[in-house]
Formats: structure tokens, C-alpha cells, sequence
């Protein structure tokens, strides 16, 4: 048909095509992500994000290590695989915003999601994530307590729906079991969740 041609590997010789076949070929993949986004949405329309999250915690739990080993700078690592993980919700229809500004400080990431659909701006939610990781020399008590303050101002200089804090404990010697949680940290101002990871 002369749609493809071989010129040591195989191309599609029509630009008009170059973009269309390969999203008619990878169509199943595609539909299969946007289901497993769907499972984070509720009847509303609205994003599901401790669901998100607490799926994350299982999955950075699988795979950390091995993604940790291809990285150089070994604390960004977890940052990474969170941003790889929330591709999905791009793929959904939402969109991330990484290390926002607001004010003072930064956000390292700020989900937007439109509930019904669209970017009019009258149905996007928003959703502070916050990262910190816990090194040698650093209490978890205090990093929360720091952390939860500085995600607390973000929700509140952004007008968020919902802030969430991300621990990520990098000490030598602990066990899943003491990494792994989800808690409600209180401020002046608001609730954040935080999840150890």
C-alpha cells in the first residue's frame, strides 16, 4: 500500500500518517491506561488522589530499589518515579504542574484536574504534593511538622482542594513496615496527609 517503507528500519513513508498509525496501533495500550486512571475517579468526576497516592505507596515499594540503582543522583530517584507514575493522570485529562511557584516557596508538584472534562476553570481541583526525603541526621517528627507547615501555606496560597505530604525515608536500617504509613498532619490552617514511604 506503500503506507510503510524499510530503509533499514521500518518508517511511515506518508507524513500526513506518521502520527496517526502509531496511535492506531498503540490504541489498546492506550485504552488500558485510561481505564486504570478511571479507577481513580470517583462517579463525580472527581480524582480520587489518596486513592492515587496509596496505590503509589505500593508501587514505590516494588520498584524503588531497582530505580534507584539507574540513577546517579540518588535522591532525586523517588522524586522520578513519582513523576513517571503520575503520567497516567496526564494520559486521563489532568495536567501537572511541576515545582510551582507560590509566594515564598515551591510546590515540587501541583495536580490539576478538570471534573467535568474541561478547562474552563470553573471545575479544577487542585492538589498540593510535597516531597521531602529523610536522610541520615534528620528526626521524622520534625520533618513532618517542617513539611506539614510548608504544604499547609501552598494550600492555602493556591486555593488547593487537598495537600499531600510525601516522606520518603532514605536511613539506612529501616523496614517497610516502619517506612510505610498515612497520617493526618494538622496545621493553623488545614489537614495535610502524609504518606511514608
Amino acid at each position: 500500500l506503500g503506507l510503510v517503507r524499510d530503509v533499514g528500519e521500518p518508517q511511515v513513508a506518508n507524513p500526513t500518517y506518521r502520527e496517526y498509525i502509531p496511535r492506531q496501533l498503540t490504541h489498546g495500550v492506550r485504552q488500558t491506561i485510561v481505564r486504570r486512571v478511571a479507577s481513580f475517579v470517583d462517579s463525580a468526576g472527581e480524582l480520587d488522589v489518596a486513592k492515587l497516592m496509596a496505590d503509589f505507596q505500593a508501587y514505590f515499594r516494588l520498584h524503588s530499589e531497582a530505580w534507584g540503582m539507574k540513577v546517579d543522583y540518588k535522591e532525586a530517584s523517588a522524586q522520578l518515579l513519582l513523576h513517571a507514575y503520575l503520567g497516567k493522570v496526564m494520559i486521563g485529562g489532568g495536567r501537572i504542574e511541576c515545582e510551582y511557584a507560590m509566594g515564598r516557596g515551591r510546590t515540587d508538584l501541583l495536580l490539576l484536574w478538570p471534573q467535568d472534562g474541561r478547562w474552563d476553570g470553573r471545575r479544577v481541583s487542585k492538589h498540593v504534593i510535597e516531597c521531602k526525603v529523610l536522610r541520615h541526621g534528620r528526626g521524622l517528627e520534625g520533618t513532618i511538622r517542617q513539611g506539614v507547615r510548608q504544604t499547609a501555606g501552598h494550600i492555602e496560597r493556591c486555593a488547593a482542594d487537598s495537600g499531600h505530604l510525601l516522606i520518603f525515608d532514605q536511613r539506612p536500617g529501616k523496614t517497610w513496615a516502619e517506612r510505610i504509613f498515612r497520617r493526618e498532619g494538622r496545621s493553623a490552617m488545614t489537614t495535610v496527609t502524609v504518606w511514608g514511604m
